[in-house]
């Protein structure tokens, strides 16, 4: 699951409701995932790697429409 989230996120910041579509879009492309992953386990997760660290939020996530989401810049100490 993360693979497929980080290979649709970017630097740039994009609303968190087009990285979930992106996501669950490239998961029904691929073939050799079997079971389909739903926009609710995608947006827990993404959740959980901005709590990581891993990842950069802004807005409330629990509102997809109204927050966004970047890659985590790490030239930036």
């Amino acid at each position: 699951m993360d693979r497929v989230i980080f290979s649709v996120m970017k630097s740039r910041w994009q609303k968190f409701a087009m990285v979930l579509y992106c996501a669950v879009e490239r998961v029904e492309k691929e073939e050799a995932l079997a079971a389909p992953v739903d926009f609710e386990v995608f947006a827990a997760r993404i959740q959980a790697l901005v709590e990581a660290d891993l990842l950069e939020a802004q807005g409330n996530l629990q509102m997809w429409g109204h927050s966004e989401v970047r890659l985590k810049d790490r030239s930036v100490n």
